[in-house]
């Protein structure tokens, strides 16, 4: 039971902020006015793809899926990071960012470790070693 609703957990995330960042991308693009907006955009994109592409991993695990999962998790804590400061008011700006920053990196460790538990004891696909 635990790794079923681990692997939902992890489903559910990857899901939301795989069809976040495929949406918010394209439109932080076309409203970006500085060279940080831009990167914005292009974080978005980033753990988009990779969100959809690590919950396709979760339905097949194998060894390729875990440093798309690093690119995912570096591209939400960047995302987040930026996204904060661009929106932030100058006087609170690194304080809301370092808040953010942390509690997003900790969002993105529960997720990975959520699924490396729930995936730990999972049969091997195709003999495809982890």
């Amino acid at each position: 039971m635990g790794r079923g609703i681990g692997l939902l957990f992890c489903g559910i995330v990857l899901a939301a902020s795989g069809a976040a960042g495929v949406i918010k991308g394209p439109e932080q693009w076309r409203a970006a006015s500085s060279p940080v907006g831009y990167v914005l955009a292009i974080a978005q994109l980033v753990y988009g793809t990779t969100g959809f592409a690590v919950l396709w991993g979760l339905l097949r695990p194998g060894r390729w899926m875990w440093p798309v999962f690093g690119v995912w998790a570096v591209a939400i804590v960047v995302s987040t990071a930026l996204s904060t400061l661009l929106a932030a008011e100058p006087a609170a700006r690194w304080l809301l960012t370092t808040s953010a920053v942390v509690v997003s990196t900790v969002f993105v460790g529960a997720v990975l470790g959520f699924a490396r538990r729930a995936l730990r004891d999972a049969p091997e696909p195709d003999g495809d070693a982890r």
